[in-house]
């Protein structure tokens, strides 16, 4: 078992609070390179959909390589302004992780080819995923302007578990330059912190919203023919 994929899912992408309200998210274009490659030819473009059905809200984050070909989709379904759902699928490696709320419990499941594991466990709040990333920065973004510390949890999807983590402003960084504010994601247990190391925010002061992601990531690449965890810079343009 490669123990870096307790991380499914959170990391590799901006995390923000799964309990926000309903919002109008901006739709975006993400270019994912290796860390320090020249940003040419991306490896992975990251796009987004926003559909309403009935009561419900559904945001949907899709990554494909250049030639079109769909490598991961990253879904939240939200009912009646409450998200209930989220469903992260890695197609190539035929792996998916679900994270269902279910009261004041969530069932979160893990599939790898056909070994499939489901846990129930107590609900953590607040809890994240992906695709309500936009909406993290502005409900709070005061707080992380001021250089408050913001906790919430996210599915470690091979042991089944909710993991803390934790984002905090930092006003040093290699990434900072004038206009945009630079965040710093790490878990809290120093087991998972030493793995995956920090991963990096910039937001635009002006606009409050995500420009370039920078570090750990599970969007696994394939080297020398094995899938492998690499570091990644993400770049978000916004239509």
């Amino acid at each position: 078992m490669n123990i870096k994929r307790f991380v499914i899912g959170a990391i590799v992408l901006p995390v923000f609070i799964l309990n926000a309200a309903v919002h109008s998210e901006a739709l975006f274009r993400g270019e994912a390179f290796i860390e320090g490659a020249e940003r040419s030819e991306p490896r992975l473009i990251q796009t987004n959909k926003v559909e309403t059905k009935n009561d419900s809200l559904i945001l949907t984050h899709y990554f494909h390589y250049p030639n079109g070909i769909l490598y991961a989709m990253d879904r939240v379904v939200l009912v009646n302004n409450k998200p209930m759902k989220n469903r992260l699928d890695f197609f190539e490696i035929d792996e998916s992780s679900i994270m269902e709320c279910k009261g004041d419990k969530v069932e979160l499941t893990y599939r790898h080819h056909e070994n499939v594991k489901t846990a129930l466990r107590e609900l953590q709040e607040p809890l994240i995923c992906a695709p309500l990333q936009q909406k993290m920065i502005e409900e709070r973004y005061e707080e992380l302007l001021r250089g408050d510390e913001i906790h919430f949890y996210i599915f470690a999807s091979e042991i089944l578990r909710l993991v803390d983590m934790k984002v905090k402003r930092i006003e040093h960084s290699e990434y900072g330059r004038p206009g945009v504010m630079v965040l710093e994601m790490r878990p809290k247990s120093i087991l998972i912190k030493w793995l995956v190391g920090k991963t990096y925010y910039l937001v635009d002061l002006k606009t409050r919203r995500l420009l370039e992601l920078h570090g750990f990531s599970t969007m696994r690449q394939c080297v020398d023919e094995k899938w492998e965890y690499v570091n990644m810079d993400f770049y978000y343009s916004y239509k």
